[in-house]
């Protein structure tokens, strides 16, 4: 019934998102996903991309667009990725299953 006391502070507050991500996208040629500097499309390319299996901490987003930092694999340690292309999602929820692609076999949950 309503958001939690302690959770309704937090709603919508794009600065204190903390949220992991696992990157799912990227499988292409290229490999991985194209990290910008800023939040702009269109800022500076960065040379090494973020790569397919990733684990990243949300720090701000809007837009299509996340700023993360990078927990776990390989890439740039912070910068902008789109979180589509296509309609396709490039990232999932780290409490979220992988896509088959992804998934290591695992015990299916309990109801």
């Amino acid at each position: 019934h309503g958001i939690p006391q302690a959770l309704s502070g937090i709603a919508g507050d794009e600065q204190r998102s903390r949220r992991r991500w696992t990157v799912v996208g990227g499988t292409g040629a290229g490999g991985g996903l194209s990290v910008q500097e800023g939040r702009s499309i269109k800022s500076t390319l960065l040379a090494k991309r973020l790569s397919t299996g990733s684990q990243i901490e949300e720090l701000m987003s809007g837009g299509g667009r996340l700023n993360y930092r990078l927990f776990s694999g390989s890439g740039p340690a912070t910068g902008w990725i789109s979180t589509s292309v296509g309609g396709r999602a490039l990232l999932a929820a780290s409490d979220a299953p992988l896509p088959t692609a992804l998934r290591q076999p695992a015990a299916l949950p309990v109801a």
